[in-house]
């Protein structure tokens, strides 16, 4: 398929997950993404994740999620040399994503205004905690502290403040710096110039939290806590348990909780349930989801999907990963995309996850799995220009690293 973004050249100075997320999603719309990564260790994720033996190979769970498409090059920026390298990077580059502490790369002579003066169509993304600016600038930031600055945790759970359970902090920030590039490229094309793009991972949740942000802006009190309950006043929203295990619900109106009590053989709900109300006092609406709850619980949650959805209803069986990844309708529109054999670790094939949507019907894929650490340095460095003697100096002098296995 033709992607988006094929023909442009991303520098991508990330790690972690936040802005890997970002140039993941720009390397599989078609853009060509060089990685560079610190020599030795590279991407902190090469060595995380669930596998013991993709860890060792440096192709952990969380970095091959998140990676695909991109080459990797091993680059000091902490030596003259190694900075040089970049800097011819960047005089070819449309765009340049990093997710450094503010001001770590102006201290290197590596900013946005620097590289936007060499390069004056250069998208420059920074992706940090809190801005480039105001008092907390300065303050590293990872997900969990974001969770608990922004609210997130408040929100999480039922029983006090509780981490969400996946990476929200990192992925959705990553997703907006995407959409941030992307939005400053669709202006480049018009205007011919570049912008410095500012994404806070902070005002990211903020803006996820949107509809708490504006009931206490509106009502002046902070909003409670919802937890698993669902919207407070609605006995047919939340979760439930079932015989072996859980069941979400999402009926509000008064004609769908008439039609949940039919199908669950509660008719002597019925009359109450299907008042003209929007939402019950707090009483009664705990006392109805508890004889709701009671029903539930004598039948299977996959048997109450069936009987509920059968029924018109929202509702859902809470589904462990494998149970997601096996599921028919993640199956039918073929979201993973199969790799016989990811690189450094002895043939071994996997499915990874890839976009989120269709361009035409076709999903965009990157240019295969996650590289091997500096897998691409020399192949990069000839395309930059430099000659055999130019990269063995340059390798001499610590400023690069890695090896090019076609070479």
């Amino acid at each position: 398929m033709d992607r988006p973004f094929a023909g442009m050249r991303v520098v991508d100075l990330t790690q972690a997950l936040s802005g890997p997320v970002c140039t993941h999603h720009l390397a599989m719309l078609g853009a060509e993404v060089v990685k560079v990564e610190r020599p030795a260790h590279g991407d902190m994720m090469r060595r995380t994740g669930f596998d013991d033996d993709l860890r060792a190979a440096g192709m952990g769970t969380t970095f091959l999620a998140v990676n695909g498409g991109k080459k990797s090059v091993m680059l000091d920026l902490a030596r003259p040399e190694g900075r040089e390298v970049l800097l011819r990077l960047v005089d070819g580059a449309d765009v340049l994503v990093e997710n450094n502490r503010a001001g770590a790369l102006e201290r290197l002579g590596l900013g946005g205004a620097e590289m936007l003066a060499r390069n004056p169509r250069l998208v420059y993304c920074a992706l940090t905690g809190f801005g480039q600016d105001g008092p907390w600038r300065d303050r590293a930031a990872y997900d969990h502290i974001v969770q608990a600055v922004s609210g997130v945790m408040t929100y999480t759970g039922g029983d006090g403040p509780a981490l969400s359970g996946v990476p929200i902090v990192d992925v959705f920030s990553g997703l907006m710096a995407a959409f941030a590039v992307a939005s400053a490229l669709v202006e480049r094309a018009r205007t011919g110039k570049g912008r410095i793009v500012d994404v806070s991972m902070l005002e990211t949740l903020i803006y996820l939290l949107g509809y708490y942000a504006v009931g206490a802006i509106a009502t002046g009190e902070n909003p409670p806590p919802l937890g698993n309950a669902g919207i407070r006043g609605r006995p047919g929203s939340g979760t439930f348990e079932t015989a072996d295990g859980h069941l979400v619900l999402t009926v509000f109106m008064p004609p769908h909780r008439a039609a949940l009590c039919r199908a669950i053989g509660r008719d002597d709900l019925l009359a109450e349930m299907s008042a003209e109300l929007v939402e019950f006092d707090l009483d009664t609406a705990a006392r109805l989801r508890a004889e709701l709850q009671k029903t539930l619980r004598t039948k299977p949650a996959a048997e109450w999907e069936e009987i509920l959805v059968g029924a018109g209803l929202g509702a859902a069986k809470v589904r462990a990963m494998d149970e997601v990844l096996a599921h028919p309708q993640v199956l039918f529109r073929e979201y993973l995309e199969h790799f016989d054999a990811i690189p450094g670790t002895g043939g071994r094939a996997l499915d990874l996850p890839g976009l989120a949507f269709t361009l035409d019907g076709d999903r965009p894929r990157g240019d295969g799995p996650p590289r091997p650490l500096g897998a691409d340095t020399d192949a990069v460095l000839r395309d930059l220009g430099y000659d055999a003697a130019e990269i063995a100096g340059l390798r001499a002098a610590g400023a690069v690293a890695g090896a090019d296995p076609a070479a």
